[in-house]
């Protein structure tokens, strides 16, 4: 940092200060310090809110040749004023991506770019991943995707000495951290003075070890790997059961604990659809080979549904909805605790469950509503961009005036088959769960009891699996070694498996955020770790599953 200039007084030109000029002379003086030293030390509050995980991580990697400064100036911990020295990360959509050497818990990361004259960097991105293939963006101002991860809602900023805070709804997984942007308001490039990332590793990471990094850039056509459904929409058209025995665990099991400080969770809603066991003999079980091919997932942290409950102590909220399902553009009240918004996501779901009065006798129950790319706006007003209800008693994919129950791609209700921390508390999970698949598993044409697919499933699904399957293990399959919550759904595929309602990036099955820990999705998603082999307890049942029509 430049020292303030010097002041010397001319020894021809001194003067006897009356004192009135020294008084104002002296507040001038402390004023100036003041400034001085707010100056050198901007970061203190900061710095005490938590462990930097970044700081002295040396493994860093880009998408083009970094200059201008040391890779490891990145990561050095140093929080002062002075934007030197810094990274130089190409022209135009480049990436910086940070490898923490271990799984840790993320809860916060804040990012400095060059700020010594407050521009503007262009098209930020952040994102996180626990395995340097399935990215979650965390912050996205990339309105027109010039970095082809998808369109960004959130908005551009003026850089400035404490950097850009992004603090995550809840602590996510995480060993590597992308940072994207695409030049500023004076030239064509990109610059990183520093890169802080707050949260836990050690005891608090789900796994011993993890692969070593590898550069991966992404392909001119690729999103982050668990891709969004479509905007909802229909067409109209018409899907594979064990006596387990006792192994050991590859993972440590996990009681199921809701994380602290969030909002209200909820029952999900008991649907018929997903609480009713097949029942008689099939009339086909068609081999699915496909369903063994990649890694299965849990869609928890993003792409995935926190269910809360509305009370009337809660705001009235008026959501501001336009036409789709077929439904007509409205605006809808519903009681939604404060400080709830939509899901980490580009989808940004939200699930509210209201306890409402029907019929003439006075009836009181309760109405699962879904909300697709929900934004609040304030403590009563918010908008979504697709909408879809139905009663705790319905089927979970037909709402109680015919229309759509969820914002699914088959109408379904996202309620229907989410796992929940109750749910997996209780000795068997006795419905059938909700799971996705991509498009080069997925076939036109549905079968019940969905109701509708992707509007362009016609011209991007390109395998054998309809929208509205039913994925099972056949009885007589013996189980593989599981971990304890492994075997539980491993029971659960082989009574009821899972209902295909949507479309991933990846097959996955869902877990409500509010409930499932991150350490309970990863004893069902995990396939790196020591004891794994390279497969997760969902890899091993996917080898198993058939379709059941």
């Amino acid at each position: 940092m430049r020292p303030l200039p010097s002041t010397e007084v001319s020894p021809q030109r001194s003067r006897v200060y009356r004192s009135s000029e020294f008084r104002i002379l002296c507040s001038a003086v402390i004023f100036a310090a003041s400034y001085f030293l707010i100056q050198i030390y901007p970061s203190v509050a900061q710095s005490n809110q938590g462990t930097n995980l970044a700081r002295g991580k040396t493994t860093i990697t880009s998408s083009v040749p970094m200059t201008l400064a040391s890779p490891a100036e990145l990561t050095n911990g140093e929080e002062d004023n002075n934007p030197n020295p810094f990274i130089g990360v190409g022209q135009g959509p480049q990436w910086i991506k940070l490898d923490l050497q271990e799984v840790c818990m993320v809860s916060r990361i804040n990012i400095r770019h060059y700020w010594g004259d407050r521009r503007i960097y262009h098209d930020v991105i952040a994102q996180l991943s626990y395995d340097n293939i399935h990215w979650f963006t965390i912050f996205n101002n990339d309105r027109e995707n010039s970095s082809l991860q998808g369109n960004g809602s959130d908005d551009e900023y003026a850089e400035q000495y404490n950097g850009k805070d992004i603090s995550l709804t809840y602590p996510f997984d995480t060993r590597y951290i992308r940072l994207w942007s695409n030049g500023s308001s004076m030239n064509s490039s990109n610059h990183y003075v520093e890169l802080e990332a707050y949260g836990a590793c050690g005891n608090n990471a789900p796994v011993t070890t993890v692969p070593t990094a590898s550069t991966v850039s992404p392909t001119s056509t690729s999103a982050p790997t668990l891709t969004p459904s479509a905007t909802p929409n229909s067409t109209a058209s018409a899907t594979d059961t064990i006596a387990p025995t006792a192994t050991s665990s590859p993972l440590p099991s996990a009681t199921p604990t809701p994380p602290p400080s969030m909002p209200p969770s909820a029952p999900v809603a008991p649907f018929t659809a997903f609480n009713t066991a097949p029942s008689g003999t099939p009339s086909a079980i068609v081999a699915a080979p496909e369903l063994s091919s990649t890694h299965w997932w849990v869609n928890r942290e993003s792409y995935s549904c926190a269910v809360v409950r509305g009370t009337s102590s809660d705001p009235l909220v008026a959501i501001s909805l336009p036409a789709n399902w077929d439904r007509p553009a409205q605006t809808i009240h519903l009681r939604i605790p404060r400080g709830v918004t939509g899901a980490p996501g580009t989808d940004g779901t939200l699930c509210v469950n209201n306890e409402e009065t029907v019929g003439s006798d006075g009836r009181v129950v309760t109405v699962a509503h879904d909300l697709w790319q929900f934004s609040r706006t304030s403590d009563t007003t918010a908008t979504a961009r697709a909408y879809g209800y139905c009663r705790s008693t319905d089927s979970g994919f037909t709402a109680p005036d015919g229309g759509n129950c969820g914002i699914r791609a088959t109408m379904a209700n996202f309620q229907g088959g989410l796992l929940t921390g109750p749910l997996l508390g209780e000795p068997e999970l006795n419905f059938a769960l909700a799971c996705s698949l991509p498009n080069n598993m997925l076939r036109s044409g549905w079968v019940p009891p969905a109701r509708a697919e992707d509007a362009d499933g016609p011209s991007t699904y390109t395998g054998n699996i309809r929208m509205g399957s039913r994925l099972m293990i056949p009885e007589s399959t013996p189980m593989p070694q599981l971990s304890s919550i492994g075997q539980k759904l491993w029971r659960q595929f082989v009574k009821y498996g899972c209902l295909v309602v949507d479309r991933s990036g990846s097959p996955s099955i869902y877990a409500d955020p509010l409930t499932v820990t991150a350490a309970d999705a990863d004893l069902l998603r995990v396939y790196w770790c020591s004891t794994c082999n390279g497969k997760s307890d969902l890899d091993r049942i996917g080898e198993h599953l058939v379709v059941v029509r």
